[in-house]
């Protein structure tokens, strides 16, 4: 020992224990790096149950002459190959639990595990048991990344499956969940796992996993599998009321009912084969030259049915009553696309898991087939998902735009969207782009000790708006579709279309019969797409003194009970982005910047020919004030991106303000 070590007595004593406790500790870590799959070659290798590709026998395809119309590969092309349905998910790995992958291979065995320690911290011991034989031939162990027991028990509880693509081992068909063995159904064997109730508090009677087995058919050695529409290939855990996966289907009974206790139900879906999303359709005018978006803003969502806040409506339940006000106003209203502006879920606790509110949120819209896209708010990436996350997952979902954009470019959710016109011709004819600005700044103090200020748009974004803008090509004003005369009247899609009565400092609305005939029969003008812009959190400019009309009176229409929720920082978007966006002819290509944020807030203001405006709250969730009615913003293109015009509708059904937001030249 250090002669200097040597005046302190108690050194000697406590030295020794606390090497020889180091020492242990590296041999542990050691022996725990050792024993566990790595990345580094040569240490650890990945079995073939997880990433090898099996070739399947593939039968004789059926003579065809040669399709012209698709092209130069005709239909013999690796393209035509890689979209056979054995073998789109030959590649995918099988041993992680993702609902979103189009797995084909079916589920061999299925059970619960309860763990006093977390699984995904302890993966080794929390597993079931198993052998190397079983997984070779059944699969790997998988865990499906949910707590059975989140919010109402004392351990961890979750779900294991294995899957394998072997065609000589039964796969499961149906599962079910059974208070004892008594109630098993026919043809079903109980899960060898725990009770679905280990550990939940207060203790509750047993409730049992089993599932049915199918076994293979007597020629599957020959590479003929089991229809995978009859197996389940996928499961997942739902939290609350809202409805399961597109493509996933409940499991009666619900593991937990909603009771004081457990004020959210808990319940498994299955998924059967893998159903096909429907196909999205592109963004297009109607033949009359209209196209109408609806701005939902604010919804605030939770796991549970979520609480009414600052409304005179009684009884209000807020997530539900928001649901059926949403579905109103589209019933109402019959948009073309609708654009979610940010602070979908909650946050702040109540959305603990994002997924179980990502499947409710947009149901209403999904329920009509209408496209939709979003952008995020500060509140949404709040609890147990990232963005990037969370954007996959709503990407998955059912006549979904969205989309994460550039991985270069701050945040998720940067991308544009083409509105086009409805004839052959297909000419994009307005943009609609859409940003994510962020949710709150960063922490100047450790420890995320500081002021909670909001995110702004950053230079990468403008960069990405300015090259973005610039690809877009000029296009012919007043556009000119094919009228599809030998078609006849079938062409022209019905619809109703409001006409906004002129606004006391705007052009009118509409112009003489023959003022447009004269527009017409001028010269052509080479312009871009008018361009709308969606993103939640508002530019600090919007506070700023309104453009004049020709009277001098400022150009502002609406309700702005609170003129904050700006960053404090200004990042020059607004001088740098959008006013350098040019639409070809002196104006700007950005006509209407489209906000959320602040939910008493439902105004538009022109600032240096950019008009920017609020959709107010939506939804009895979120925050508002009494006496101030939800409502959702419509933006109405007419004349084929010529002209846009704007209203509110309240939950009264009333629609206020409508007003003008560009007018033809």
């Amino acid at each position: 020992m250090p002669p200097f070590l040597s005046r302190f007595s108690y050194v000697r004593s406590i030295l020794p224990p606390v090497v020889s406790w180091v020492a242990f500790a590296f041999l542990l870590s050691i022996f725990f790096i050792l024993s566990h799959p790595s990345p580094i070659p040569g240490i650890t290798t990945i079995g073939w149950q997880s990433w090898d590709v099996v070739e399947l026998p593939k039968p004789k395809p059926p003579v065809s002459k040669p399709n012209t119309t698709l092209g130069d590969g005709g239909v013999g092309g690796e393209d035509a190959e890689d979209s056979e349905g054995d073998g789109r998910a030959g590649a995918l790995p099988l041993d992680s639990w993702n609902p979103f992958l189009p797995h084909t291979t079916g589920l061999t065995e299925v059970t619960a595990q309860a763990c006093i320690w977390p699984p995904w911290l302890f993966e080794s011991l929390c597993a079931p048991d198993s052998t190397p034989e079983k997984d070779s031939r059944l699969g790997s162990w998988v865990r499906v990344e949910k707590d059975l027991n989140r919010k109402s028990g004392l351990w961890w509880l979750a779900l294991y499956y294995r899957r394998s693509r072997r065609f000589d081992v039964p796969y499961i068909t149906s599962i079910v969940v059974v208070k004892s063995s008594k109630d098993l159904p026919s043809g079903f064997v109980l899960s060898s796992g725990d009770d679905l109730h280990s550990g939940a508090w207060p203790r509750l009677p047993g409730l049992l996993l089993a599932y049915k087995l199918k076994n293979p058919p007597d020629d599957s050695l020959d590479g003929i599998p089991v229809e995978e529409e009859e197996v389940v290939t996928e499961i997942d855990v739902l939290f609350g009321e809202g409805e399961p996966w597109f493509g996933f289907q409940r499991v009666e009974p619900r593991i937990l009912e909603k009771s004081s206790r457990h004020p959210e139900s808990v319940g498994l879906t299955v998924r059967m084969g893998v159903p096909s999303l429907p196909p999205t359709p592109d963004l297009r005018f109607h033949g009359n030259g209209t196209f109408r978006i609806m701005q939902v803003a604010d919804l605030h969502y939770s796991v549970g049915d979520g609480k009414c806040r600052d409304t005179l409506k009684s009884p209000c339940v807020g997530d539900v009553d928001s649901a059926i006000l949403l579905s109103e106003a589209l019933d109402a209203q019959n948009p073309d696309f609708v654009v979610f502006s940010g602070d979908q879920l909650n946050g702040q606790g109540t959305s603990w898991d994002s997924m179980s509110v990502l499947q409710k949120f947009a149901q209403p819209v999904i329920d009509r087939a209408i496209p939709w896209g979003l952008v995020f708010g500060n509140h949404d990436d709040q609890d147990d998902y990232s963005r990037a996350e969370l954007m996959n997952a709503a990407s998955h979902m059912p006549y979904s735009l969205s989309q994460a954009g550039p991985a270069d470019v701050d945040g998720v959710g940067n991308y544009l969207l083409k509105i086009y016109s409805g004839d052959a011709s297909k000419m994009h004819l307005a943009s609609i782009y859409m940003l994510d600005s962020g949710a709150y700044a960063p922490k100047k103090l450790p420890f995320g000790i500081g002021s909670d200020q909001y995110d702004w748009l950053k230079e990468s974004q403008i960069n990405w708006y300015l090259e973005t803008s610039a690809s877009i090509s000029l296009i012919s004003r007043p556009f000119q579709p094919d009228t599809g005369i030998d078609l006849g009247d079938s062409w022209f899609s019905e619809r109703r279309v409001s006409s906004p009565p002129a606004a006391r400092h705007l052009l009118p609305p509409s112009k003489p019969k023959r003022e447009q005939q004269r527009r017409q029969q001028q010269d052509p003008v080479l312009k871009k797409p008018a361009g709308l812009m969606f993103f939640h959190i508002p530019l600090p400019e919007h506070v700023l003194e309104g453009d004049k009309d020709e009277e001098g009176n400022e150009m502002d229409v609406g309700i702005q009970m609170d003129s904050g929720g700006s960053p404090d920082f200004n990042s020059g978007f607004f001088e740098k982005g959008v006013l350098q966006g040019e639409d070809g002819v002196g104006g700007r290509e950005v006509k209407v910047i489209g906000n959320g944020h602040v939910h008493i807030a439902e105004n538009c203001r022109r600032i240096s020919g950019v008009w920017m405006c609020f959709g107010g709250g939506g939804s009895y969730s979120g925050y508002g004030r009494e006496g101030f009615d939800r409502r959702f913003r419509i933006f109405d293109l007419s004349e084929y991106g010529e002209r846009i015009t704007t209203f509110k509708y309240t939950e009264k059904g009333e629609e206020i303000d409508l007003m003008d937001l560009l007018t033809p030249a």
